[in-house]
Formats: structure tokens, C-alpha cells, sequence
């Protein structure tokens, strides 16, 4: 069962929200910037991870929006993300289609997926604030030897991979969930924003009837509304087919709207760096450098004292000052070869 109804702090369009409407596609057609399809089974298993990958595939429709509307540029990500180290995790989002690829299998296991499903309320929570690349926690879905079962799927991910590509991909983009009410009209105005996740039951011909009859089943699953035409709903499966269509009148338990924006670069004014200055860094990771020509020089400790001795020929006075971290990182980090540092 997917539990398809807000819990308490979820904002619902209408009643208390912090989403702020948009129209950011006209036609409501976000299955042009569909992702992969990718099965939520394997040979041996069944994930029951329905709404994480249906929540993964809204994030991935949206990225690819900001992406080909030049709002996703590599200059921004340069901007956000300083460090070079930080880019290649970054990039690691990538596949080979150049589209974002998040770890389903991941957001199922940090979501708490059980055998008996999840709710579109907690998988969102998890959803905003973690995320990881599918090719560092891929699901093998084909793979036959060895066999990937059901604790394979779920087993622990290291915390240290978790918490630095969550880092990297929430410093540069902000994800915003919002309830719904599913009715056909409310879909189609909330689709000029957004792809609508959804939950509803499987009805007969869900894997054959273009468009498929509603039925009186409820809560079966989750997959993504991503368009609509005059009397059906686009939907995005993770069951072949992957392209779907639902009948205008179709039974829709609960409707979670996804936005993804990218993050506004902070305008960093660099620090004043004092000629011949002994900085010392007094938060984490803390450190010393060497003021010069606007920059830090950062390099062996007893090297950088002797370079401050010798430059003030002994006379320190006043040649000392402590710094933050965002000041340290305003301005250029070289060492005293004059090669860039991190």
C-alpha cells in the first residue's frame, strides 16, 4: 500500500504552503525531459520502491528543464561549487545521456521502504535533503550472477558517501514538495509548474489499454503524471511499458507536486589580504597562511614561518590576524612554489 495523504508540516496547495505558483511550462509537457526508464524489479525481487523511483524521476524531469533552459550552466555550478573536487562529485550525477540520474535504490533505503511500500510524505522528507548518483549506488536490475535480491537492494549505504553528494547536490539545487488535490483541472494547472507524482491503484490492463480504465482499486502504487491530453494523463511507470497513459477519469488517491530550482550564487567579496600577514584560520579545519599580493599561501607551517620572519625581517608586530572561513575562501590559496591549492 502507498500512503497517499499529506502528514502533519507538508504543505498543501490551497491550505498552508510556502510554494509559490509558477508558470514555468505552458503545455504542462515535462515527458520531453523524461529520464531513463528504469525498472523498480529485477530477476529475483521486487523492490517495492514505487514511490522513490517515481519521486527520482520529477527531480530528474525538472534538472533536465533548468538544464536546457540555461538555468543549470556550468558557470553557476563553478559559482556554487569553488572547488574542483566538488565539481567532479557533482558531475558524477551525470549519465551518459547527460541527464541527471539519481540513486533510486538509495532514497528507497534512506526513505525506509518496507514490503509494504511508502508513503509519498516521508519518501519527499528524505528526498529533499539526500541524494546520491545512480552509478555510486547503481540497482543491477538485469544482473543474473551473483543474484541481487531483496538485501542486496537494502543493504547499508556508507554514511560518508551519503553525506558528501547530498552536500554537493543541495548546495546547488533546492527541492520543493507540495500536495495536490487530483482532480483533472487542479492536474492540469499544478502540470505548468511541475511533474505531479501520484499514488492510485493498478487497474486491469495496466500493462496493455492505452489509455487504462479506472477501476476500484486504491493505493497500489506511485509513478509520475509528466503531460496531459485532451482525455488522458501522461504517466511514467517503472513496469514496461515505462510510457503509460491514464482515462481522463481515473481514480487518484494523492498528488505530490516536485520543483526543483537551482540555488542563487552568493556574491563573495573577497577579503582584504594584508601584505606579509600571518593569518590563522580559527574555524574548522583551522590553519595557517601567508598574506600576499591578495592571496593566501598555504604550505608546510615551520616554511610559512620563516617565510613570515624573513619577509618582515624579524619585525612581527602588527603582522598577525585571525580570519573565518569565508574569509579564507574569498581569496586565491597558492603555495609557496605558487601552484594553486585547494
Amino acid at each position: 500500500m502507498i500512503g497517499a495523504i499529506p502528514l502533519r508540516k507538508d504543505y498543501v496547495a490551497g491550505l498552508v504552503s510556502g510554494i509559490v505558483y509558477e508558470e514555468r511550462l505552458p503545455d504542462g509537457n515535462w515527458k520531453k525531459y523524461r529520464s531513463r526508464g528504469e525498472k523498480q524489479f529485477g530477476v529475483y525481487m521486487d523492490s517495492m520502491g514505487c514511490v522513490s523511483f517515481s519521486f527520482a524521476n520529477g527531480v530528474e524531469e525538472n534538472i533536465d528543464w533548468l538544464k536546457k533552459t540555461n538555468q543549470l550552466s556550468i558557470e553557476t555550478v563553478k559559482k556554487l561549487l569553488p572547488k574542483e573536487e566538488d565539481q567532479m562529485k557533482f558531475l558524477e550525477f551525470f549519465n551518459d545521456d547527460g541527464k541527471v540520474d539519481l540513486s533510486d535504490r538509495a532514497l528507497a533505503k534512506l526513505s525506509n521502504t518496507t514490503e509494504e511500500g511508502n508513503m509519498l510524505s516521508l519518501v519527499a522528507r528524505t528526498g529533499r535533503s539526500k541524494a546520491v548518483p545512480e552509478r555510486k549506488w547503481p540497482f543491477p536490475s538485469e544482473q543474473r550472477d551473483p543474484v541481487f535480491d531483496w538485501d542486496d537492494f537494502y543493504k547499508e549505504i556508507p554514511e560518508e558517501l551519503v553525506k558528501e553528494y547530498s552536500r554537493v547536490f543541495f548546495t546547488v539545487f533546492k527541492i520543493e514538495t507540495e500536495f495536490i488535490n487530483p482532480t483533472w483541472e487542479n492536474i492540469k494547472y499544478h502540470l505548468k509548474q511541475a511533474p505531479i507524482q501520484i499514488a492510485s491503484g493498478i487497474c486491469p490492463g495496466w500493462d496493455t489499454d492505452r489509455p487504462i480504465k479506472t477501476c476500484d482499486r486504491h493505493n497500489d502504487h506511485a509513478t509520475l503524471i509528466d503531460g496531459q491530453k485532451e482525455m488522458s494523463y501522461e504517466l511514467f511507470d517503472h513496469y514496461p511499458p515505462f510510457d503509460k497513459e491514464l482515462e481522463k477519469g481515473y481514480k487518484i488517491d494523492g498528488a505530490l507536486k516536485i520543483i526543483v530550482s537551482v540555488k542563487k550564487p552568493i556574491n563573495i567579496i573577497p577579503m582584504i589580504v594584508k601584505e606579509n600577514t600571518l593569518y590563522q584560520l580559527v574555524e574548522h579545519p583551522g590553519g595557517f597562511a601567508l598574506g600576499l599580493n591578495g592571496k593566501l599561501i598555504i604550505d608546510d607551517i615551520a616554511k610559512i614561518l620563516a617565510s613570515w620572519l624573513v619577509r618582515n625581517n624579524g619585525k612581527t608586530e602588527s603582522k598577525v590576524a585571525t580570519c573565518l572561513l569565508k574569509d579564507w575562501n574569498s581569496v586565491p590559496h597558492i603555495n609557496l612554489k605558487g601552484e594553486k591549492v585547494n
